[in-house]
């Protein structure tokens, strides 16, 4: 089946992949703050892992889920990959800075 250039299909097709791409921006603008908060952690002593905040997280997540209309396991699942990733990249970061040292 092709798609033609008018076709609202096609039109909403396009409007999914820039959300697309905007959603990758801000994962990949999230990762760099990450990268910054991993490396302010270091140098305060911190925990690199804050239970504490991934519980608030979760929470706001949720509230915002349930405002914008969308089932929390969306939402919760999507928050858990993130902060999965986050975690492997912060230990990848905290890894490499202690074989620097």
């Amino acid at each position: 089946m092709t798609e033609r250039a008018d076709d609202p299909v096609s039109e909403l097709r396009r409007e999914v992949d820039l959300v697309d791409r905007e959603l990758v921006r801000l994962l990949a603008e999230r990762r760099r703050l990450v990268a910054r908060l991993a490396a302010a952690k270091r140098h305060a002593r911190l925990e690199a892992i804050d239970p504490a905040r991934e519980a608030e997280l979760h929470a706001r997540w949720a509230e915002h889920a349930e405002a914008s209309g969308l089932p929390g396991e969306i939402v919760s699942g999507v928050l858990e990959a993130i902060l999965g990733s986050s975690r492997e990249h912060v230990a990848a970061l905290l890894a490499e800075r202690d074989d620097d040292v």
